[in-house]
């Protein structure tokens, strides 16, 4: 069973950057009754919700009785597909191969069921508080009388449909198929003994012989084709292909041929008589398909999320969290109206894990609180305000698709739409520019969210570097009108933006009578974490600012320029070359 994201539902660049696969490859195993499974985002927020709901207590329930998934999932691994069964029943045209691969469906799924029954200790009877197990009932009634499965198996067959059961006519049929078969390998035997004899050629029923000048060289083939011509062998056909090839097949006599006529005379009946069985077998079954098909479902659900619970212990991950009332991030600065919200403490962005760890350098995973409305990042170059929103976008993707979360904590309202823009120069197919592409995409944002209006649904809006695409005048007036639009949004989205506009952090969006919501952030430097800011105390901006010019002191740059910069930093910032911005 492989696991894989629907297709363009994120860009191909964004899906190798962040290694969706090879996050979703963690989660493959041997399981054929799951097949290969696409996973799509839910069709609505509370199929999301409920989906996690059963997840979480599943779980809860397998915990809290210390029971290791390690035995059922080992039986879940012999439970065969049946998607070729079922697709076989809706035209009524079950085989014997097709009942076989069903009867050891039912036989590894009985264990499953008893383990479940005495490892889980299930109640008797349902219970809310508990999570539900499919149980397959194999009797049923039809046209008028009640069958089973196993009544079936045992009046049709002895050994799990392997073979069907003869009557006492079949049999006898058996034995002449079985007679004359002897007669003929008898037969075959001597007349390609009296071919070898007289041809010197040797012939191996049921193939024909080729003679071929390429293989034979040029003497030994017309050699053996005078031979042929002379012998006058009529137990072999010669048909010439081309002057280089011969064709030699069987010649049988008249005795022989009718041993082949009696032969498949007698297996023609046995097929008559078998798919005779077989209707009967399609007919009787019927009744039962459709409690098989809900439960087959059942039983993969369940299934795949014995997986994602396995999954989840072993790789430390968590499910995410929804509350009833929104929550509202702890900082006293964002009002009680807030009503959607996402938290997450040590998120991690596993491909960026993996590659620190690779590196021997220390991952920071993402602790960020953001409420409802519109959200600032601001930070210098190199601060990690890129990698947040990436790293947001990956667990909140997950969440989408139903995933367990690499976290240790995730809360937040369902993602009932997720979008993320980074800063781009444009592509000559779509003949956009950076500027005319970011502003496409917060046209279908802003559309999404008006439709989102009074349905409950939460959009997270994630932008890089918003409106760095334009000229600096434009793009900070653009900047605010989009603070001022998302800032009315916090009942239906969560706007989370980086800047590097300093001026963003002294605006306030123009007040009526909509409630407003527009909270700023500082990423911290080097432990990747988000610091809620006062815009009445913004002493830090101006050396913040200067940063860049303090990395750019980390690169091989030539000697002149290097030297520029550090006068630059000494004067306007008032620090000795090589002291860092802030720095005592």
């Amino acid at each position: 069973m492989k696991l894989e994201l629907e297709r363009d539902l994120i860009s191909s660049d964004l899906m190798k950057e962040l290694c969706f696969e090879e996050f979703l490859e963690k989660f493959s195993e041997h399981l054929p009754i799951l097949d290969n499974r696409v996973l799509r985002p839910f069709a609505n927020a509370d199929e999301g919700m409920q989906h996690f709901e059963h997840l979480s207590m599943l779980d809860n329930y397998l915990l809290e009785r210390q029971i290791s998934l390690v035995k059922i999932l080992a039986l879940s691994k012999l439970l065969p597909s049946l998607t070729v069964v079922l697709l076989a029943n809706q035209q009524a045209n079950l085989h014997l191969h097709h009942l076989h691969l069903l009867a050891n469906f039912i036989i590894t799924n009985s264990e499953i069921e008893k383990q479940e029954r005495t490892t889980l200790a299930i109640p008797d009877g349902e219970s809310e508080d508990r999570p539900h197990f499919p149980s397959l009932n194999l009797e049923w009634s039809g046209t008028g009388k009640k069958n089973s499965f196993n009544t079936l198996q045992t009046q049709y067959s002895g050994d799990n449909f392997q073979s069907l059961k003869l009557s006492q006519e079949e049999e006898e049929k058996f034995e002449q198929i079985s007679a004359i078969e002897q007669r003929l390998d008898k037969a075959i035997t001597k007349l390609e003994q009296e071919i070898l004899n007289t041809t010197k050629i040797k012939m191996v029923y049921p193939y024909p012989r080729e003679l071929s000048i390429i293989d034979l060289g040029k003497d030994e083939f017309n050699k053996i084709i005078r031979r042929l011509r002379n012998s006058k062998c009529n137990l072999i056909k010669i048909e010439k292909k081309s002057p280089q090839l011969y064709l030699l097949d069987y010649n049988f006599p008249r005795k022989v041929n009718d041993l082949f006529v009696q032969k498949e005379r007698l297996i023609e009946e046995h097929r008559l008589a078998t798919n005779k069985k077989l209707k009967k077998i399609n007919q009787a079954l019927l009744p039962f398909w459709a409690h098989l098909s809900e439960y087959y479902r059942a039983r993969q659900n369940i299934t795949f999320h014995y997986l994602l619970i396995d999954r989840k212990r072993r790789l430390r991950l968590v499910w995410p969290e929804f509350p009833e009332i929104p929550e509202i991030p702890a900082f006293s600065e964002f009002p009680e109206f807030s009503k959607c919200s996402f938290t997450v403490e040590e998120g991690t962005l596993p491909i960026l894990a993996e590659t620190k760890r690779n590196n021997r350098e220390d991952y920071a995973p993402l602790n960020l609180r953001l409420a409802g409305g519109a959200n600032l990042l601001f930070g210098a170059n190199l601060s990690g305000k890129t990698t947040a929103l990436k790293t947001m976008f990956f667990l909140l993707w997950l969440v989408r698709v139903g995933m367990p979360i690499p976290a240790k904590r995730l809360r937040a309202n369902f993602p009932s739409y997720l979008a993320l823009h980074l800063k781009n120069s444009g592509n000559v197919k779509t003949g956009l520019s950076g500027f005319s592409d970011e502003l496409k995409f917060l046209c279908n944002g802003s559309s999404n969210n008006d439709h989102g209006k009074n349905s409950g649904k939460t959009n997270y809006i994630l932008v890089d570097e918003l409106f760095q695409t334009t000229n600096p005048i434009s793009g900070e007036e653009l900047s605010k009108i989009f603070v001022n639009y998302f800032s009315r949004q916090s009942t239906t989205t969560v706007f989370f933006f980086t800047t590097h506009y300093p001026e963003l952090l002294k605006f306030t969006p123009s007040n009526n009578s909509n409630a407003l919501d527009f909270f700023l952030f500082r990423m911290l430097d080097n432990d990747y974490c988000l610091q809620a800011i006062d815009n009445k105390n913004l002493h830090w901006v101006e050396q913040e600012c200067k940063r860049p010019l303090a990395l750019a002191l980390d690169f091989a740059l030539p000697k002149e320029i290097n030297t520029e910069i550090q006068r630059i930093l000494e004067q306007v910032l008032g620090q000795a070359p090589g002291q860092a911005p802030g720095q005592v």
